[in-house]
């Protein structure tokens, strides 16, 4: 019995790190595209990133009426857009 848990308690570590694997971003071209040098200040986030997929054919994954109220100051600087939205 004590063998039975053992074993299933390392093959359900094993699944669930296996599964976190597969959801995890993967570096693509998009997310690796260089920012060269975007200033925006005070600005609403949503805003920020609507011009991000314009200017640079991105597609982002987020909930425009939750960021609406977060104004923020960021200059992007030769990054790419995985880091500076970090």
């Amino acid at each position: 019995m004590k063998r039975f848990l053992l074993f299933f308690l390392i093959l359900l570590s094993f699944l669930s790190q296996h599964i976190q694997a597969q959801d995890a971003p993967k570096l693509t071209e998009e997310n690796t595209k260089i920012i060269k040098n975007e200033f925006y200040n005070n600005i609403s986030l949503s805003v920020i990133l609507l011009d991000l997929e314009k200017k640079y054919s991105l597609k982002l994954l987020y909930d425009k009426e939750a960021l609406k109220e977060f104004n923020v100051t960021h200059w992007f600087e030769n990054q790419t857009i995985e880091s500076g939205l970090k």
